[in-house]
């Protein structure tokens, strides 16, 4: 039987969706159980909650914020919004409303941090290269397997990159492929063709699947 999923899963049960019933994925990998299932939307859950509470104290901390920017109180404020926020994209659940708070916390902190290094040409000029810098980075977490990726405690072993890469839309595919290195893209490349090619001698290989092939061909090599 088909397990049943959340509509907004959290990074531990949408993997297992990327897994269940996917020929992309070892035969006892997409054997997926509603227990498997409901122990990983527990764990997501609880990880919300936990979230939940850190956001909370994030604005508590950020209700007294005075708009200096020389102490290491506001630069910790700024990097707990990042990481929060980073945390926020990959929740169980719908957290829009965070991510926009996240958002403009931030931009008010940056807006005192750049006020305070008018006048600095090299302070300013550091500033706007983090800015891009950020700016890239917030929309490479507009991809969930992207999102997945980055966590230190990330769900996605190993063995299940190219899977689950090849199970992605072709928009997603060249967005992963930027994060690796030259030899990381040639070995996933690699590791995608063998499988497609086992794929075709069973008569599994769909166009999709060619096409995301294409996209990871079509990478910077």
């Amino acid at each position: 039987m088909t397990p049943h999923f959340s509509d907004l899963p959290g990074c531990r049960e949408r993997h297992l969706q990327r897994k269940c019933d996917n020929p992309l994925f070892p035969a006892q990998a997409r054997k997926v159980t509603q227990a498997q299932v409901d122990e990983a939307r527990q764990q997501d859950r609880a990880e919300a909650a936990r979230f939940a509470d850190e956001f909370q104290s994030l604005l508590q901390r950020a209700s007294g914020f005075s708009g200096r920017v020389d102490t290491e109180e506001v630069l910790q404020l700024k990097e707990d919004i990042d990481r929060l926020y980073e945390q926020c994209v990959g929740l169980a659940g719908d957290h829009s409303g965070e991510k926009r708070a996240l958002l403009k916390l931030n931009d008010v902190i940056m807006a005192s941090i750049r006020a305070a290094a008018d006048g600095d040409g090299a302070a300013v000029g550091e500033l706007e290269r983090e800015a891009a810098a950020r700016d890239m980075h917030l929309r490479l977490l507009d991809y969930p397997l992207v999102v997945d990726l980055l966590r230190a405690d990330t769900p996605v072993e190993r063995e299940d990159l190219v899977p689950a890469l090849l199970s992605a839309d072709a928009e997603t595919v060249p967005v992963v492929m930027s994060l690796f290195d030259a030899d990381q893209r040639a070995a996933l490349r690699a590791e995608a063709r063998a499988l497609i090619q086992t794929l075709e001698h069973r008569g599994q290989a769909s166009r999709q699947l060619l096409e995301r092939l294409t996209a990871m061909e079509a990478s910077p090599q």
